[in-house]
């Protein structure tokens, strides 16, 4: 019962996580290019933090509030059904850097509306996307290799 949920639940993850980057891609110009989640460096945000036009921020503001409040869990729920599709439900405890990888997003998002409020940029931003983006690969790396060996 747990995998047909799971086969369901797909069905929806992936043309959501379509649409959610479809939304970031078309708004990407508007909020002055490259989004600040991309960048790990504290110093190369704030240069273009500093150079970003009011109408940008607000841009930017608008996709992290809305967009990437949605897209951390999206990707993590189909992160964790992907894991547990290929591994099955007893191994659970696998989809664990999926989710904390959306942790670490939702700490980062947080500090990038404190940023571009404020124009200052936390310290702490550096690290949780670090811790994000480490997180995801160990995610995909799981789904892979669990996938490539219960394959054969």
């Amino acid at each position: 019962m747990v995998m047909i949920a799971i086969q369901i639940a797909l069905y929806f993850l992936v043309p959501l996580c379509i649409v959610l980057g479809l939304f970031f891609a078309v708004n990407r110009r508007a909020a002055g290019g490259k989004y600040f989640d991309e960048t790990v460096s504290n110093k190369n945000l704030t240069d273009r933090l500093n150079g970003l036009t009011d109408a940008e921020k607000r841009v930017h503001l608008w996709v992290t509030r809305r967009i990437d409040s949605l897209f951390p869990a999206v990707y993590a729920a189909l992160l964790s059904s992907l894991t547990i599709l290929s591994s099955g439900p007893e191994r659970i405890i696998f989809v664990c850097p999926a989710l904390l990888a959306a942790v670490a997003d939702y700490l980062e998002n947080r500090t990038i509306i404190v940023a571009l409020e404020t124009g200052v940029v936390p310290r702490l931003k550096s690290l949780f996307s670090l811790l994000k983006f480490g997180f995801l690969v160990i995610a995909v790396v799981i789904v892979i290799g669990v996938d490539y060996t219960n394959s054969g």
